[in-house]
């Protein structure tokens, strides 16, 4: 059936890839994160070809953007994470972390072209008063 995963905190532990197999229907502790992992920085997670894992992250003080991949082995065992690329200075600051960002994705294709989009939320007097009625 496949496997779910997203990013976790367990405790003072720290954060981890958190994973949900549906087949035998657990919940399993995949692997800790490459980096150090800053709440209000925009991180993203991504299938990338078959079994592996893409993590996009745009740090909020220098708007840095990585991505890394895993390499897994069989049965979801993570081997390690390898730093694909980085941005160091994005022409569009469209990542930041806020709450106007409704959603964030990236998808890596098979030529290693990557595509990230956003979408903002519009918040207008008619939304707002849509909301309180």
């Amino acid at each position: 059936m496949g496997n779910m995963y997203w990013i976790a905190k367990w405790n003072q532990a720290g954060y981890f890839i958190q994973s949900f197999n549906f087949s035998t229907e657990t919940f399993e502790p995949l692997a800790s994160l490459p980096f150090a992992y800053g709440a209000y920085d925009v991180h993203n997670l991504a299938a990338f070809r078959g079994n592996n894992l893409s993590l996009l992250v745009q740090n909020k003080e220098t708007e840095k953007m990585d991505v890394w991949v895993t390499n897994m082995a069989k049965k979801g065992v993570i081997i390690s994470w390898t730093k694909f690329f980085s941005v160091t200075r994005p022409e569009r600051k469209v990542f930041r972390a806020c709450e106007a960002i409704a959603t964030k994705v990236h998808f890596i294709d098979k030529k290693n072209r990557v595509v990230v989009c956003c979408e903002e939320v519009a918040v207008d007097e008619r939304t707002i008063g849509a909301q309180n009625d």
